[in-house]
């Protein structure tokens, strides 16, 4: 059953492709045996007349086409500069979610079916038509019952995960052949670009997860004014029904309507930048996709983070080398900053690190010299580095690439809040700060208490053993 509903949607892929004009593509993967008569009669005449082809615009087109799996797989893509050249990263940007709504009849037979209740037990108040519809879920307003709260309830759209598995066991094979056929593509790794987005879809899944991500970042926020995380409903919520804390307020992008409401545009940016730098700094784990569909301003110029899918987690060691560089950065300290950079990255037989440093270096230069200060900001350079690693076959760990796009898009709309902001002046006393909760007395202390039984057992195990 598999191999025909495979073999089905290869067919309906390749129409896709050629029909956008990308039947070269087809042609080089070797599957011109799978795709319908009428579309290698296309492809052969579309040859013939050589037509300019603008890849990647043609290829967000075809991923629109083609449905939930590709759009997400464009999105990801656009945060990943290690597996897609840069013009693919910019159009992949583009990729709208154009989902028709669910009908209402079917929404309330997941619900009740998740929750093992009927609807009018669970809620005394459930809109019909929803607050959003995407690729994915749908999001509903409702009342609870019992507490009487109002929430959001986010819906998983039926069907959907039979025809994503299909999909990514396609994907895979067709990232074996790129890699295999086509050179060009090699550096860019699409076998392990593909496995990634695998994981990711997994997660954004997997309902459980999302409200997990949710409660661990509100728990990291506890302590922090100016920053909201919504409440989780755990009662009233399933692998593919999540129900948190209905949240109203403004866009982040939004600038009319945040001065027009009387927003102090200084202090939501301040909140802003805790909420974008502590998270991946200070607690590892982090939003990976902070743009102003995800950020809401809340009355009190609280910044509030919603969706909860695409999260990123970083080891302690990591974080801690990415402050160092970015207090080196701060420093102005070229040779520190390099230094601290090639301690992340991974390299291999045709690996040229020695070109990758200098590259490097002259972003580290021209953002220090304040050459270009519009389009060159700390997290703006320290992404166009860890973009330019493919060309010399150097990487870096994949949740410190997403990191650094997640950081970019972050500061892009703090300054939509405050578009004159100094984002190199307000996030110094942030890192110095970061920096004596790692490296202070405090916490040193606080290690060499951690680790007293340890010592005292490994002497007492020396001891015994003489």
């Amino acid at each position: 059953m598999n191999l025909i509903r495979d073999f089905l949607r290869l067919r309906q892929i390749i129409s896709a492709l050629i029909e956008v004009g990308l039947g070269r593509i087809i042609k080089n993967l070797g599957l011109n045996w799978c795709s319908p008569l009428w579309c290698r009669i296309k492809c052969f005449a579309m040859g013939k007349r050589c037509p300019p082809h603008d890849y990647p615009t043609q290829l967000r087109v075809t991923f629109e086409k083609l449905g939930p799996t590709f759009i997400k797989l464009g999105q990801v893509l656009s945060m990943r500069p290690d597996f897609v050249p840069p013009e693919y990263v910019e159009e992949f940007k583009k990729l709208q979610e154009h989902a028709p709504q669910v009908d209402f009849h079917e929404i309330k037979r997941i619900i009740e079916t998740e929750l093992k209740t009927l609807l009018s037990d669970a809620f005394s108040e459930f809109d019909e038509s929803p607050l959003a519809s995407a690729s994915l879920g749908q999001v509903h307003r409702a009342r609870l019952k019992k507490s009487g709260e109002v929430v959001a309830i986010k819906v998983q759209r039926p069907n959907i995960t039979p025809l994503i598995q299909t999909d990514l066991r396609l994907l895979h094979k067709i990232a074996a052949l790129l890699e295999k056929h086509v050179l060009e593509v090699r550096n860019y790794r699409p076998t392990k670009a593909i496995k990634e987005f695998e994981k990711s879809m997994k997660r954004e899944l997997d309902y459980i997860t999302e409200g997990r991500n949710a409660d661990l970042m509100r728990y990291n926020f506890r302590q922090e004014v100016g920053i909201k995380i919504p409440k989780i409903f755990w009662d009233y919520s399933t692998s593919k029904v999540l129900t948190m804390e209905f949240i109203s307020g403004t866009r982040m992008g939004d600038m009319n309507n945040l001065s027009r409401q009387g927003f102090n545009h200084q202090e939501l940016m301040d909140h802003c930048t805790r909420a974008c730098l502590l998270p991946p700094i200070s607690h590892g784990f982090f939003h990976a996709d902070p743009h102003p569909g995800n950020v809401w301003a809340l009355n009190g110029n609280i910044v509030c983070y919603l969706d909860f899918g695409m999260m990123g987690v970083i080891s302690r060691e990591l974080k801690q080398r990415l402050m160092l560089l970015f207090l080196a950065l701060t420093e102005q300290d070229i040779e520190m900053a390099l230094f601290y950079l090639m301690g992340l990255v991974e390299s291999n037989e045709n690996s040229d690190p020695e070109q990758f440093r200098i590259e490097a270096a002259s972003h580290i230069i021209s953002f220090l010299s304040g050459e270009n200060s519009s389009s060159s900001t700390l997290t703006q350079t320290f992404y166009k580095i860890i973009s330019s690693g493919s060309k010399y076959s150097v990487y870096f760990p994949s949740q410190l690439i997403l990191l650094a796009k997640a950081m970019v898009t972050g500061e892009s709309m703090c300054r939509l809040s405050h578009p004159d902001m100094d984002y190199l002046k307000v996030s110094r006393p942030l890192l110095q700060e970061i920096y004596e909760k790692e490296f202070g007395i405090k916490r040193i202390i606080s290690s060499y208490r951690l680790y007293i039984p340890k010592i005292i057992s490994f002497l007492d195990h020396l001891g015994s053993s003489n």
